[in-house]
């Protein structure tokens, strides 16, 4: 079965599979040049597309969640802080077998 991950070409780490131990944080936090107690197992996609919108998603920056609360209505509002350190040049969708 043909299977993609992200790769950081510099270091050699892949985007990982669980961001953390209680599932808070998203993909958008992962930050491949620092140690961090993230799972290494790769994060796999089942097409290269899937995998190339999760790499764009990636570039923008770190998302997080503004939660609103109105008199008629809650809301979440997704703001990003965008990171332009973040290059596309850095990554690559990998092809990979899973056998």
């Amino acid at each position: 079965m043909i299977v993609y991950a992200i790769k950081h070409k510099p270091t050699g780490k892949f985007m990982p599979l669980k961001m953390t131990r209680c599932g808070v944080r998203g993909w958008s936090n992962w930050n491949p040049g620092v140690r961090d107690g993230f799972d290494t197992t790769p994060r796999i996609f089942k097409d290269r597309g899937s995998a190339s919108k999760a790499l764009s998603s990636w570039l923008l920056g770190q998302h997080t969640n503004k939660y609103t609360q109105t008199a008629d209505d809650d809301y979440v509002e997704v703001v990003i802080n965008y990171q332009p350190k973040r290059k596309r040049e850095d990554m690559e969708v990998i092809q990979m077998l899973l056998i």
